[in-house]
């Protein structure tokens, strides 16, 4: 039996990640891939100096820069 389950009931609370992996924007494209690939994920929060997110780098973002 498959249980069918409406997407607007949905909480993304419950798939988030809690153990975080992060880039510094001092990483280079080359390191944040490497990144990606070994942890498996498909974008990384840039934390900066003060330990805020000015921003994410996401596959897609990589995958046009070598493109």
């Amino acid at each position: 039996h498959v249980q069918r389950v409406n997407i607007r009931d949905m909480l993304v609370g419950s798939y988030m990640r809690s153990n975080v992996i992060t880039a510094h924007a001092g990483m280079s494209a080359k390191e944040a891939a490497q990144v990606m690939l070994k942890e498996n994920v498909g974008g990384l929060p840039i934390v900066d100096e003060r330990g805020t997110i000015p921003g994410i780098v996401t596959r897609t973002d990589l995958i046009r820069t070598f493109a």
